[in-house]
C-alpha cells in the first residue's frame, strides 16, 4: 500500500488540475460572450434618413357610407415585392394598400393569387394591414402576407378588398416622437422600428396600432410590419410607446416611414 502521503499528494494535483481546467474554460466561455455581445452591439446599426409620417393624424370625422361597393369602394394594391426570406422556404410578399374609391374603406387589403405555366392557380394569400379600421380616401398603408404552398409560379394576380364603414368614425390625432429604426442585431434579428404615440385629440382614441414600411435606396417597399401601441387605447394627452419588428425583407431598406391609427370607438 502506497504511504498515505503519497495518496494525499496525488489528489491534490489532480483537483489543482482540474481547478485550472475550469478557470480556462470560464475564460473562453467568457470572451466568447464577449465577442458575441461585442459583435451585436456593433450590428445594430440605425436605419438612414429614418422618418416618422401619418398624414390622416387630422382628427376629422369618418363619413359612413351606404354603399356596398359599385365604385365607390376601391382599394388598389401596388408597389409589391415578392422574395424568400433568410431562413425557410415561404414565399412572402409585401405591398401599398391605397384607397382609390370615393368613400372611406374599412378593413382594407389584398387578395394575391399564383398561377403556373398554364394559368392554373397554385397557391393564393391575402395581404393584410392589422389595425386600420378605416382607410381614409387618397391614404395609403403597408400590408404583408406569404405564401405557404407555392414554390414555382410565373404569373400573378392581385384584387384589392375592402368594405364599406359600419359606423360613423372620428379619427383621432396622433403624434409621434422619439422614433427609431435599427437594422438586425444579428442574423435571426428583425428590423426593429420604435416610439411613442401621444393622443391629441380631446377623445380617448382606441385601439391604436402603428403601421411600418421599410424602402430601399430606389424608394421601393421591402418589409412592412404593424403592431399595436402599449396598452391598446390611449386616452386624451396620453401617450404610449410601441415596437415594430420586420424579420424578413426583400432588399436592405434605408428608411422607414411610420403612420399610426386611431378612432374615437
Amino acid at each position: 500500500m502506497p504511504p498515505q502521503g503519497q495518496k494525499s499528494g496525488g489528489n491534490g494535483g489532480l483537483i489543482a488540475g482540474l481547478g485550472i481546467g475550469c478557470l480556462l474554460l470560464f475564460a473562453l466561455v467568457g470572451f466568447g460572450v464577449y465577442s458575441v455581445v461585442n459583435r451585436t452591439t456593433k450590428a445594430a446599426k440605425a436605419l438612414a434618413s429614418a422618418v416618422a409620417s401619418s398624414t390622416i393624424s387630422d382628427g376629422d370625422p369618418v363619413p359612413t357610407t351606404t354603399t356596398s361597393g359599385g365604385g365607390a369602394i376601391k382599394v388598389t394594391f401596388k408597389s409589391s415585392s415578392f422574395f424568400r426570406p433568410r431562413v425557410g422556404k415561404a414565399l412572402h410578399f409585401v405591398g401599398e394598400l391605397v384607397n382609390s374609391g370615393s368613400d372611406p374603406v374599412s378593413a382594407p387589403g389584398a387578395k394575391v393569387t399564383l398561377f403556373d405555366a398554364a394559368g392554373t392557380a397554385v397557391d393564393s394569400s391575402i395581404c393584410i394591414a392589422s389595425g386600420v379600421r378605416a382607410l381614409p380616401v387618397g391614404e395609403s398603408v403597408p400590408c404583408w402576407g406569404l405564401f405557404s404552398k407555392a414554390e414555382e409560379y410565373k404569373t400573378i394576380k392581385a384584387e384589392g378588398t375592402g368594405y364599406p364603414l359600419y359606423m360613423a368614425l372620428k379619427l383621432a390625432s396622433l403624434t409621434m416622437s422619439d422614433v427609431t429604426g435599427n437594422e438586425p442585431a444579428n442574423t435571426y434579428a428583425p428590423y426593429k422600428v420604435t416610439g411613442k404615440v401621444t393622443n391629441k385629440s380631446t377623445f380617448a382614441a382606441k385601439a391604436v396600432w402603428v403601421a411600418v414600411g421599410l424602402y430601399d435606396e430606389a424608394d421601393k417597399l421591402v418589409g412592412a410590419g404593424q403592431g399595436p401601441v402599449a396598452g391598446n387605447d390611449l386616452d386624451a394627452s396620453s401617450a404610449g410607446k410601441f415596437e415594430v419588428n420586420v424579420y424578413n425583407v426583400a432588399a436592405k431598406p434605408k428608411r422607414f416611414e411610420a403612420k399610426a391609427f386611431g378612432y374615437d370607438k
